[in-house]
C-alpha cells in the first residue's frame, strides 16, 4: 500500500534544511572542542564556532584531500565541521574551512598534543582517528602508558594518506561514470525512456543490443551519456506522480521518475542515498 503524503513540499524541504543546520551547528561546536582537546591543548579559543570558519565554494577538480592540503587542515576535520558522511563533494557545494588564525595556530604547534589528566592512547585515537599503533610508532612508545604534560606527535599525514587512497577510489567510482543502469517499470516504452534521459531510441537499442522496440518490466537497460551525475543525497519524497525531491547539500533538487512511481519513494524519505541522474531524471539509486 502506498504511503500517504502528509506534508507539503515546502514543509519537507524546510524540515530537512532545519535538520541539516542543527547537525552542522553541532558538528562545528564539536570540532572546536576536539581541536582544543585533541590537536593542541595550547590553543585557547573563546570565540564562537561560527567565527572559527570561513566558507569555500567547491571548484572543478577539488577533493577533500586537496582542500585539506590547501587549507592546512585534515580530511577528518573537514568532514566533521561540514557533517559529511562520505568523501564525495560536488562543484558549487559550500564547505566550512578553518580560518587562517586557527590554521596558523595549529601549524605553529606542529601537530603536537600535550597529554591531559585522564588521557589514554585509546582516547586520543577516538578524538583524532589516528590508530594507537601509529601513535606508538610515531612517538617511540613501547607500551600504552602516557602521562600528563607529555608531548605527543600526531602524524596526521598518515591519516590523510589513507583517506587519499579511499577518496581517489571513490572519486573514480563516483564521478567518472558515463553510464548507468535503468530498470524498466510498468508503463515504460523505449521512446519514453529515451526522451526522459535525453538520448535517442537508436542509441538505446545500440547500447543494449536490441533489435526491436519492445521492453519488459524488470529489464535492465544501460544508459550511456557523458554527463551522468553521481552524488550522495537525502531523499525528501514525492512532489507529484512523476517527480521525486532530494536534498543535495543545502539544495533541493527535483528529479523525474516514471509516471506513477514517485510515491514509492516515500518509504525512503530521510534516507541517505547514492543517486545517478541525467537530464533531470533519476536513473538509479543505491542505499
Amino acid at each position: 500500500m502506498k504511503e500517504k503524503i502528509t506534508k507539503s513540499r515546502k514543509e519537507r524541504i524546510a524540515e530537512e534544511r532545519k535538520k541539516k543546520y542543527k547537525q552542522r551547528k553541532r558538528a562545528i561546536v564539536g570540532y572546536a572542542l576536539a581541536t582544543s582537546i585533541s590537536v593542541s591543548s595550547m590553543l585557547v579559543n573563546n570565540s564562537s564556532a561560527a567565527a572559527q570558519t570561513d566558507v569555500y565554494r567547491v571548484q572543478k577538480g577539488d577533493t577533500l584531500y586537496r582542500l585539506s592540503k590547501k587549507f592546512d587542515t585534515t580530511v577528518k576535520q573537514l568532514k566533521e565541521i561540514n557533517n559529511l558522511t562520505s568523501y564525495m563533494i560536488y562543484v558549487g557545494q559550500h564547505l566550512y574551512v578553518p580560518k587562517e588564525s586557527i590554521v596558523k595556530s595549529l601549524a605553529k604547534n606542529g601537530h603536537v598534543y600535550q597529554v591531559q589528566k585522564g588521557d589514554t592512547l585509546w582516547r586520543i585515537f577516538k578524538q583524532t582517528g589516528i590508530p594507537v599503533e601509529i601513535l606508538q610508532k610515531a612517538n617511540g612508545l613501547k607500551n600504552d602508558r602516557i602521562y600528563p604534560g607529555q608531548l605527543l606527535e600526531l602524524p596526521l599525514e598518515y591519516h590523510d594518506e589513507e583517506v587519499l587512497k579511499k577518496e581517489e577510489q571513490l572519486r573514480i567510482q563516483a564521478w567518472n561514470y558515463e553510464e548507468g543502469t535503468y530498470t524498466v517499470v510498468a508503463g515504460d516504452t523505449l521512446w519514453g525512456i529515451a526522451k526522459r534521459f535525453g538520448v535517442t531510441v537508436e542509441q538505446l537499442k545500440k547500447d543494449n543490443n536490441l533489435y526491436h522496440d519492445l521492453v519488459l518490466i524488470g529489464q535492465k537497460l544501460t544508459i550511456k551519456k557523458k554527463d551522468i551525475n553521481v552524488i550522495s543525497a537525502r531523499c525528501i519524497g514525492a512532489v507529484d506522480s512523476f517527480t521525486v525531491e532530494f536534498m543535495i547539500g543545502d539544495e533541493a533538487v527535483s528529479l523525474k521518475v516514471p509516471y506513477g512511481q514517485a510515491e514509492t519513494y516515500q518509504s525512503l524519505s530521510g534516507q541517505e542515498l547514492i543517486i545517478k541522474f541525467t537530464n533531470g531524471a533519476l536513473i538509479e539509486y543505491h542505499i
